[in-house]
């Protein structure tokens, strides 16, 4: 086993990472055995409150033009500041 994730550029410690989340995001162990699409499941769709989630997530992360001259890092450092205070 570690020859072959050896010639995959992986470790243990990521297969033992990658099956813990996909155990967390499927809620069941990968099928032994199985070949490429077999038992393949539809797209999944997202729920009206994890669309809401995500847009208030990137809506939260949006830098939008400068309204002046300033540098980019000093504007960011502006924001954070501004978002930090709250937690204050």
């Amino acid at each position: 086993m570690t020859s072959l994730l050896r010639e995959m550029g992986s470790t243990l410690s990521q297969l033992v990472n990658a099956a813990y989340e996909y155990v967390l995001a499927e809620r069941k162990l990968p099928r032994a055995g199985a070949r490429l699409g077999e038992g393949a499941v539809a797209p999944r769709q997202l729920t009206q409150e994890q669309i809401h989630r995500i847009a208030s997530a990137l809506e939260a992360m949006h830098v939008g033009p400068a309204e002046d001259d300033r540098a980019l890092d000093e504007q960011l450092r502006e924001a954070r500041d501004e978002r930090y205070a709250a937690f204050a």
